[in-house]
């Protein structure tokens, strides 16, 4: 909720009638509305309405954000255990390289 500002309730007098204004908006998803009408409490019950509507695609969108940061996380892991896998595969074959050689020079011995 911290990314969503509410201005002043404001009244605009006109030559015919009262408007009342308010001025709403969410940082976070870079939207900004003017509400108005003739009456205060119109007013005020849409900008609760708009509220609830920036605060679930907000969810949303956060929502998006965790479970595609979840799956680079999980892409990361997956290559670090591959790259992880690869070289202890080429020390094993390193070592085994060396116990071939020493069995070699083992079975030349007269």
């Amino acid at each position: 909720m911290s990314q969503i500002s509410v201005g002043p309730m404001e009244s605009i007098r006109g030559p015919r009638s009262t408007k009342c204004r308010q001025q709403v908006s969410h940082s976070g998803l870079h939207k900004h509305r003017v509400i108005t009408s003739p009456y205060e409490s119109d007013v005020a019950q849409k900008v609760r309405m708009q509220i609830a509507v920036w605060v679930e695609l907000w969810d949303a969108r956060t929502e998006e954000d965790a479970a595609r940061q979840a799956r680079q996380d999980a892409k990361e892991a997956v290559e670090f255990r591959k790259e992880e896998a690869a070289d202890r595969t080429a020390e094993a074959k390193a070592a085994l390289e060396e116990l071939d050689a020493v069995l070699e020079n083992r079975n030349a011995l007269p």
